[in-house]
């Protein structure tokens, strides 16, 4: 099972994850959407892929209540398939620094295999962003399943 989690203060962030969600259902692949604060962490080891998604606060950080969230995902050393995605404002000089800042963690500690940044409130356009987003996911998926 795939899941992806999102923390959102606007609907920005969860309207990006739903549309991650979709698409990634899209390609055939078992997936559940789950706010932050519904995941149980526990659970990770049982994933085949996570996606990640928060807002960026203040001047480019991660949001406090999704830094358990990014300490346990750091203390992994595990192959699992992951994805990061989030929303900010290119008016601050940090766009979307939560995504860069998470980018860092996931790949130093999962194998990272998409991020998507996209400005405020997705348009459109990102949903076709979201669909490869999703596509490279499933591929890697696909990849990790045929070594094992």
């Amino acid at each position: 099972m795939i899941a992806v989690i999102y923390l959102s203060r606007t609907g920005n962030t969860e309207k990006l994850a739903r549309w991650i969600a979709e698409e990634i259902k899209r390609t055939g692949l078992s997936v559940e959407l789950f706010r932050l604060e519904e995941f149980d962490q526990e659970n990770i080891d049982k994933l085949e892929g996570l996606a990640a998604g928060t807002f960026t606060w203040g001047s480019g950080d991660v949001p406090e209540s999704f830094l358990s969230f990014l300490n346990r995902i750091s203390e992994k050393e595990r192959d699992l398939v992951t994805g990061v995605f989030g929303t900010g404002d290119s008016f601050y000089p940090h766009f979307c620094g939560a995504v860069t800042q998470m980018q860092k963690v996931f790949f130093r500690s999962t194998d990272l295999a998409a991020s998507l940044k996209v400005e405020l409130a997705p348009q459109q356009q990102d949903r076709e962003r979201c669909r490869k987003f999703a596509e490279v996911f499933k591929q890697r998926i696909i990849r990790k399943s045929s070594r094992q």
